[in-house]
């Protein structure tokens, strides 16, 4: 059996996890079972367009601030927090603390990008 090396990791939010697998589906005539099931989960779970996810993903980066990372940014863009308190939970599971003022700027970034409740 052949051994894969993972040459690059890099986060990516489910709105480019979307696009990825469009891609595969034009490719290939069918997806497997894994990117069936990859398929499935960000149909139901994906809330922002490729573009919304691109202008927010620009938006939380231009902030600067120094704790927050790549991965960090994707994760605030795949669960759209809406309180400061969404967020503090979000972060919670990457041991990194920031100032509430913090919080509430990337509050206000994400405020525009939340979608509207039917």
């Amino acid at each position: 059996m052949a051994t894969q090396e993972i040459l690059n990791k890099t986060p990516l939010s489910l709105a480019e996890v979307k696009s990825k697998i469009a891609s595969l589906k034009k490719r290939d005539a069918e997806l497997n079972f894994r990117a069936n099931k990859v398929n499935d989960y960000i149909s139901a779970h994906n809330i922002l367009s490729q573009k919304s996810a691109k202008e927010l993903e620009t938006k939380l980066t231009e902030l600067e601030m120094s704790r927050i990372k790549d991965i960090h940014i994707k994760k605030i863009i795949d669960l759209v927090p809406e309180t400061t308190d969404d967020l503090r939970t979000i972060l919670s599971s990457y041991n990194i603390s920031l100032s509430s003022d913090n919080m509430k700027k990337i509050i206000d970034v994400v405020k525009d990008y939340v979608p509207k409740k039917k």
